[in-house]
């Protein structure tokens, strides 16, 4: 059954809930490095710099948790497309 011209109902709600998957995705990627940042600055603002193992603790959980994002949002890169690369062979 068609719906509105040539595309099909299916067709339209895939094309959306890729259009959605794209920006959660995205907002999952801006909240995971605020909260990397934060763990790195909550020393600082909260005053429990002094202490030492719970400083580092924030500081290394931080860097991990935004290397992990950034490597994460690696694969939402648009991609190569083989035959680009073959072409200058």
């Amino acid at each position: 059954m068609k719906y509105g011209g040539n595309l099909s109902f299916d067709k339209l709600r895939m094309k959306y809930s890729r259009i959605s998957i794209v920006t959660t995705m995205k907002y999952k990627l801006i909240f995971k490095i605020a909260l990397g940042v934060w763990l790195i600055l909550s020393g600082y603002i909260l005053g429990f710099y002094q202490v030492t193992i719970p400083h580092w603790n924030n500081i290394i959980i931080g860097i991990i948790l935004i290397l992990f994002a950034l490597w994460e949002s690696a694969d939402m890169l648009p991609k190569k497309d083989d035959n680009q690369n073959n072409a200058g062979q």
